[in-house]
């Protein structure tokens, strides 16, 4: 599976290439442990599996509780957090782990869920179990910025960070 950051340039500040050429231009620079808004490319699907939380943002941590008590090992699995209005505007949450081989979820009885290609707005955090708030927070950032992004809101956790994702509209 191949994944792919959008025209990344190692230097203190990035300057990225536009959505629209002719209208719009975004730039985002890297300042200490903070990453700031960014477009990020994913070229393929995410075929992942999910145990749903009962109560957002109460029971996140249960939820995930009870996927990992489901795996043979965590090691070397990559986690993700999903989060999107359901048809009544109530939050539902769900603590979902890429698959390790096909089936798997059908095998462990859980809901499969596909994170799908194409541009998200995103922002690392860095050590963000010292804040977690923080990842509130970037996501009420990124519904209040110029980008028309749509559900789901995706995180992406990435040993000690967290990479907060959007999935950006068609920008034709």
């Amino acid at each position: 599976m191949e994944f792919n950051i959008v025209a990344i340039n190692p230097t203190q500040c990035r300057i990225y290439t536009p959505l629209n050429s002719k209208t719009d231009s975004m730039f985002a620079m890297q300042l200490s442990n903070k990453i700031f808004m960014e477009i990020y490319t994913l070229k393929n699907n995410i075929e992942i599996f999910c145990v749903t939380a009962r109560s957002f943002p109460y029971e996140i941590k249960q939820a995930f509780a009870a996927l990992i008590n489901l795996l043979p090992t965590v090691e070397g699995r990559t986690f993700f957090g999903i989060a999107f209005e359901d048809k009544n505007g109530d939050m539902i949450y769900k603590a979902a782990v890429l698959e390790s081989f096909g089936g798997e979820a059908e095998k462990l009885g859980c809901e499969k869920f596909i994170i799908e290609k194409g541009d998200y707005l995103t922002e690392t955090l860095k050590d963000w179990k010292k804040d977690e708030s923080l990842i509130g927070l970037t996501f009420k950032k990124f519904s209040e910025s110029k980008y028309n992004a749509t559900f789901p809101c995706v995180e992406w956790y990435q040993g000690n960070d967290v990479m907060c994702m959007v999935k950006l509209e068609n920008q034709n």
